[in-house]
């Protein structure tokens, strides 16, 4: 419009000055019609012009996150609806039987009648058509987003009345201190109380708490239950955060793994309790086992959906025979528990064949070759993050990580001794300055971040260097334990040096 008004007033500006003959008037109407052949260009410009350079800028910000593509979510669901709509029109019934039953004479039509009459059915019958394939695509889209919400839902414990009272009576069943439902999801050392009762006053009822040391570990998840002795893990009691003063005096904790439809998430009892709390007792952990499975049916897990079940006498006399092995083994369990993030006693892939052998003489191995060479030497701990839930696929899927594990560490560090130190957790001993060590650290963490498959969700290392302060074998091994520890809980690599 201001275009069409500047054109105008540059011409009726010309036509004044051929009629009076003043020269100020052509100068006048020459920059009215300069301006409005520039806002011409300029609009042309914009229309057929090159696209604004923020495209390119954004694509290269888009290349920096490593995205391949980015596409809006409107295309997505206009091709879900285009492809609902193609599917579902050859079901829906035609929606021009109402004009078809409705009957039209014809002879009191003209020609010029009948032509707007068929024009008039056409046009509702493509109308007809598309507002019914709307709705069938529309109806398509809700029933199967509603599929799918319903698919992944699974109830939450948390606050569940049922959950409560279980809970509380199996407390005063066990005679326990303390007993409690917790959720370990993908944040590791990180625990969700899903329910819990406690003799204490002082105590977290809900939300979440962190832990210096793993509460259950991959391990454990494959027994029924495990009961841990306090005198025999010192760390352990630091890693009760539930309660919200210090601990009272407790002597064993007593852990049982529950069977849930959330694959993703790892759910479990723990009870606590004192030395008068009979928790290693054969008939305290067969009721725990039984609770853990009453309250996994409770939380709706279906065995039968994942195979045959077990049946119950099937189950409780495999239970009686591995508690009474297990009672008659006496501390041996406190003590495979103790070290399961770095197990002293599993040999390497190597010297399977050959037999078992301890680590400890192996780090002790390496000191010595190294202090005999006056050379460097760091001892890398890589643990799999999520090693917890991929025990809870069995061990052919534990084995098949490991070996993924292990193949990535021996590519990462080709001329360095790689040992098992754990289930899913390696240790690699490097013959290098700490400067080196630093950077290979770092590379090895940043790559695993982006590993896919059972290596998913990455790896923590915790790193320590020789020197003066390792007197003993024990020492060197037990400062990479400290660091691994530290690195699983903050999520970054820890190197001591």
């Amino acid at each position: 419009m201001i275009r069409l008004i500047l054109a105008g007033l540059a011409v009726l500006l010309a036509v004044l000055a051929f009629a009076t003959g003043q020269s100020w008037l052509y100068a006048t109407a020459g920059g009215t019609g300069g301006v409005a052949l520039g806002l011409v260009v300029y609009q042309l410009w914009l229309r057929h012009g090159p696209k604004p350079s923020s495209q390119a800028s954004r694509n290269e910000d888009r290349d920096a996150l490593g995205l391949s593509s980015v596409r809006p979510m409107t295309e997505r669901s206009d091709a879900n609806t285009s492809n609902s709509a193609s599917s579902n029109g050859t079901e829906a019934a035609p929606p021009s039987t109402q004009e078809q039953k409705d009957p039209r004479p014809a002879t009191a039509e003209s020609s010029s009648g009948q032509k707007a009459a068929q024009t008039r059915d056409a046009s509702q019958g493509n109308a007809g058509k598309t507002a019914q394939g709307a709705k069938d695509s529309t109806g398509s889209a809700a029933q199967t987003a509603k599929e799918a919400v319903e698919a992944d839902e699974t109830p939450d414990p948390a606050g569940d009345p049922r959950v409560e009272a279980f809970v509380r009576a199996l407390r005063h069943s066990l005679q326990a201190h303390t007993v409690a439902l917790l959720v370990q999801e993908e944040m590791a050392l990180e625990y969700r109380i899903a329910g819990l009762d406690s003799a204490a006053t002082a105590v977290q009822r809900s939300g979440s708490f962190s832990a210096p040391v793993p509460l259950v570990t991959a391990r454990m998840s494959h027994a029924d239950v495990t009961v841990r002795s306090l005198g025999d893990e010192p760390r352990l009691r630091e890693a009760l955060n539930y309660y919200s003063d210090d601990a009272p005096s407790l002597q064993h904790v007593a852990v049982a793994p529950i069977q849930h439809a959330q694959q993703s998430a790892t759910y479990f009892l723990l009870a606590d309790g004192d030395a008068d709390v009979p928790l290693p007792h054969q008939h305290t952990k067969r009721l725990l086992a039984q609770g853990a499975s009453m309250l996994g049916h409770l939380l709706g897990y279906d065995p039968t959906a994942l195979g045959p079940s077990i049946p119950s006498t099937d189950r409780d006399s495999r239970s009686g025979t591995a508690t009474a092995e297990t009672q008659e083994s006496g501390s041996s369990e406190s003590a495979a528990a103790e070290d399961e993030m770095v197990d002293m006693t599993t040999p390497s892939p190597e010297v399977e064949r050959q037999g078992p052998r301890p680590r400890i003489e192996i780090v002790a191995e390496e000191m010595e070759e190294a202090y005999a060479a006056e050379a460097p030497l760091a001892l890398a701990l890589v643990h799999l993050n999520r090693a917890d839930m991929i025990a809870e696929q069995g061990q052919d899927t534990v084995e098949r990580a490991e070996q993924l594990l292990y193949e990535t560490l021996q590519e990462a560090a080709p001329n360095q001794r790689v040992e098992r130190f754990g289930e899913l957790t390696y240790g690699v001993f490097h013959r290098a300055h700490v400067q080196d060590v630093e950077e290979w650290t770092l590379t090895v963490h940043r790559g695993m971040l982006r590993a896919t498959g059972l290596l998913k969700g990455g790896v923590s290392i915790g790193v320590t260097v020789m020197g003066q302060r390792h007197e003993t074998a024990s020492d060197f091994r037990g400062e990479g334990m400290e660091a691994l520890h530290e690195a699983y809980k903050s999520g970054a690599p820890v190197i001591i040096d």
